[in-house]
């Protein structure tokens, strides 16, 4: 048996969204053993392939152990992690228990403490495969001596189609979308910004906020009468706002591959975003299928949406993102997994 491990399996992430779409897609093409163990939350209808093991956190070092040894128990071949603390522990189960251990970081090695890139010096070498989001993060682990390859992950394609068949109408049009939590990380009062300067400068589009987070009160209160700007929370069917935003707009400070950019390009929609380092700069074409931007130049940004003002640019921006997506296809991450999984295996034999 072959696992994914997941802290829970509940949350909305991108982490646990790729992890979804990566088991789904490999189930729906033959391979059968592969399953999502969650340490935390609890069973949602229509999921499929996922345990939950504990609804508490409480004691929850213990359960990070418990859920290695439900592992063991259960055959586990290969074991996936993806976040820092449990890739040292499947580093050091995997050579208590006897199976293969692949481990994933999604965070940014840029912004990681000192001490932490010591640990992970000194763990990650004994792991059987170690994946990156991009080749930025790739040759600063190489600095270390460490050799990761780059992932291909999946944003799900038959899931976004499904929905979009469910609902493709939606009141507005002419906007600019923001759809990510509201936190610090994601500044989005940036964007907000960047946007009231837009507007000064002659822009005629709305500005949608989907999200939901620490500073979304604060923001409403302070933004919510302005005209143009519409905050509308959390929303289930999140694809059918980014199919018809204008472009999409990103100011976080840390981001590593976000999947929002991945989905925006396949639903043909270029992206607003500052370049900081790790995966964005990669992900975006400056001028072709989106605008890079010097982190903090609020006015740079407004400029660039003022440009998509322009009905040709904005066509060719559309274009550009839809074919840019090609790097990211579904068909790349199925066989990015199945010939990773499928060399572990043999080696098992």
């Amino acid at each position: 048996m072959i696992y994914f491990l997941l802290q829970n399996a509940n949350t909305i992430g991108g982490v646990e969204n790729t992890t979804k779409n990566i088991v789904n897609i490999l189930n729906e093409r033959g391979k059968k053993n592969i399953n999502i163990l969650s340490i935390f939350g609890k069973h949602e209808e229509k999921e499929e392939r996922i345990t939950y093991l504990f609804t508490s956190k409480k004691f929850r070092y213990i359960k990070y152990f418990l859920s290695f040894l439900y592992m063991k128990r259960n055959k586990a071949s290969i074991v996936i992690t993806n976040y820092f603390i449990f890739n040292v522990l499947n580093i050091i189960f995997s050579h208590i228990f006897n199976y293969k251990c692949i481990i994933q970081e999604h965070s940014s090695f840029y912004h990681d403490s000192a001490y932490k890139k010591v640990l992970k010096k000194l763990f990650y070498k004994y792991a059987d495969k170690f994946l990156v989001l991009n080749d930025y993060d790739k040759k600063l682990y190489n600095s270390l001596s460490l050799y990761p390859i780059v992932m291909k992950n999946s944003i799900g394609e038959m899931n976004i189609n499904k929905q979009l068949d469910e609902n493709n109408n939606i009141e507005q049009d002419e906007y600019f979308l923001i759809a990510s939590r509201i936190d610090e990380n994601k500044r989005v009062e940036l964007a907000i910004k960047s946007f009231i300067i837009y507007k000064l400068l002659g822009g005629k589009r709305k500005l949608l906020i989907c999200g939901d987070g620490d500073l979304s009160l604060s923001l409403k209160q302070r933004y919510s009468k302005i005209k143009d700007i519409l905050f509308l929370g959390m929303k289930k069917n999140i694809y059918i706002y980014i199919k018809k935003a204008s472009c999409l707009l990103i100011t976080s400070k840390l981001e590593c591959l976000p999947t929002s950019i991945i989905e925006a390009k396949y639903l043909s929609t270029p992206t607003i975003a500052f370049s900081v380092p790790s995966g964005i700069p990669e992900m975006i074409t400056n001028n072709v299928d989106g605008f890079l931007i010097k982190d903090n130049s609020i006015y740079e940004y407004a400029e660039k949406m003022l440009s998509l003002d322009n009905p040709s640019i904005l066509y060719s921006m559309k274009k550009n993102a839809t074919l840019s997506y090609s790097k990211y296809s579904e068909k790349l991450s199925y066989d990015f997994y199945l010939n990773l999984l499928t060399s572990l295996e043999e080696r098992n034999i």
